[in-house]
């Protein structure tokens, strides 16, 4: 995946990862704990700052990701801001839903920007590794690693049925396109489900009782880039809510 492959490549890709996620996780609970007028909006600027300056990520991509999950925002503002009432027009847009509305907005899109930080400085083996640390979560971690690799080798097969479509001139007009289409679904499946039955085989068959995956090893985090994070987070929340 383009995420991913950038969060390998990236600036920060020497960094542990138990640090950015601290990093991150901090954003989120500033964004949601503190006042969000204006934190929300401070805390949304210095995730931007993050991906921008500290990870080197290029403006426009970020951004264009960043927008993705306005839909979503707005969908959920729209239904906060609408209130209804026993009275005709029954249906009315209140000064306090517009303000709750706005409130939750300015936290979610905080949030999520500090979670696609995350997405593009942090590669997924390594937050899976990372949560197989913790103990209970290693099955989590296994099956999300197992999810992963899946979803790759599908996105390639993918790839490689649209490169003979193409050459084939399955795409010339809208109504090859629709039948190349129907045609990649309708092969896309059988494959899928067929290699995850031979993988769920292939497993029993050894009969593991470990795990499938192995874990890449990852940078020690130092106690006091972990201290002085916990230390912002501190003095942060004092201000905020004095």
């Amino acid at each position: 995946m383009l995420i991913d492959r950038i969060a390998f490549e990236g600036r920060l890709a020497f960094r542990p990862p138990a640090e950015k996620l601290a990093v991150a996780l901090s954003g989120i609970a500033l964004a949601l704990l503190l006042p969000p007028w204006p934190w929300a909006l401070v805390t949304g600027l210095a995730a931007l700052l993050a991906a921008l300056v500290w990870a080197g990520l290029r403006p426009g991509l970020f951004l264009g990701w960043a927008a993705l999950p306005l839909g979503f925002l707005a969908a959920g503002a729209v239904v906060l801001a609408i209130s209804s009432s026993p009275d005709f027009p029954w249906i009315a847009i209140s000064q306090d839903g517009l303000r709750l509305a706005g409130q939750v907005s300015l936290r979610a899109f905080s949030a999520s920007l500090w979670m696609l930080w995350l997405a593009f400085t942090t590669p997924v083996s390594h937050l899976a590794a990372l949560l197989a640390r913790v103990p209970g979560l290693d099955v989590l971690a296994e099956v999300m690693l197992l999810i992963y690799r899946q979803l790759m080798l599908l996105m390639k097969t993918v790839a490689a049925m649209q490169a003979a479509q193409a050459a084939r001139l399955g795409y010339r007009d809208l109504k090859s396109t629709l039948l190349s289409l129907g045609r990649l679904g309708a092969g896309l499946l059988p494959r899928a489900l067929g290699r995850a039955a031979r993988m769920e085989i292939g497993l029993a068959a050894r009969g593991l009782d470990g795990s499938a995956l192995a874990h890449p090893s990852l940078r020690r985090a130092s106690p006091r880039v972990l201290a002085f994070i916990l230390a912002l987070d501190a003095l942060a929340l004092a201000w905020g809510l004095t």
